[in-house]
């Protein structure tokens, strides 16, 4: 700034040249500018001192000015993060955790205490949050065995007592295994398909299985021929000699359960039906 100062008062002088006869270029004798050992010329100010004007003066006054307004810029853009902020407040916070001492916190264990807390409010909700996904998830499958249930062609053309009841006697052998109904016998072992080896077994084919085991089953299955007639219990106390079956349920059976059914058929105890 003094060198532009300088400059712009050296520029004045020139221009006032024409009023005062005393400062003025340095010229020869033939009138031509007198120039130092650099090539810049000479002026001579009103008390006979002689100043060097260069050939770069202008260009880097103007270089200057322009780093000057850059910087200026700058400075305005990083001052708008920091509009609304209370720079008395701000220094005061900055000042009062300069003053926390973070190993006195741990000493006196308070640091312990806020980590702890922290802990515990987390844990908390997260065990919320579990609890809350192991209801819902409960109700779904409960909505699954009984959607099931309801829908099955065993229960309603084969079971006496109410779908509730049976359910409640048999939905704890079937498990909710990714969205899907997998059945279990009494030693909690899978049931597989007698007619698909390999293969899990059907729901149906499922309870045929579990009611053929069942020691009370004819205390809760309707009598042979009553099949969808609405029979409300009543099939109790039947002779085993009355017993008949579908040629889909003797397939559905294990090869034991089979050989089982047909030794009773040929004992005239039992009539397998197409």
């Amino acid at each position: 700034m003094m060198k532009m100062n300088r400059v712009v008062a050296l520029l004045t002088t020139t221009m006032m040249v024409g009023f005062e006869n005393k400062a003025g270029w340095k010229k020869d004798e033939s009138g031509a500018l007198v120039l130092n050992d650099s090539g810049d010329p000479v002026f001579v100010d009103g008390e006979g001192k002689e100043l060097v004007v260069r050939g770069n003066t202008i260009p880097q006054m103007l270089g200057e000015n322009r780093n000057f307004r850059e910087r200026l810029q700058a400075a305005e853009t990083n001052l708008k993060k920091f509009e609304g902020l209370d720079p008395e407040a701000a220094r005061a916070a900055v000042d009062k955790l300069a003053g926390v001492d973070l190993d006195k916190m741990v000493e006196s264990g308070k640091l312990e205490e806020v980590r702890q807390s922290i802990t515990q409010q987390f844990q908390g909700r997260l065990t919320d949050a579990e609890k809350r996904a192991q209801e819902l998830q409960s109700r779904l499958d409960d909505q699954i065995r009984s959607t099931a249930f309801s829908q099955s062609e065993f229960v309603r053309d084969r079971v006496a007592i109410p779908p509730t009841l049976f359910q409640k006697e048999f939905g704890d052998r079937f498990k909710v295994e990714d969205g899907k109904l997998v059945p279990y016998d009494s030693d909690g072992n899978v049931l597989y398909s007698s007619k698909n080896m390999a293969s899990v077994a059907s729901f149906d084919e499922a309870l045929s299985m579990m009611v053929d085991s069942y020691q009370y089953k004819d205390s809760i299955l309707k009598p042979m021929g009553h099949e969808g007639s609405g029979n409300s219990g009543q099939g109790g106390n039947r002779s085993q000699s009355g017993r008949r079956i579908t040629r889909a349920e003797f397939d559905g059976m294990n090869p034991a359960q089979q050989a089982a059914a047909a030794k009773a058929q040929r004992a005239g105890e039992m009539t397998i039906v197409d």
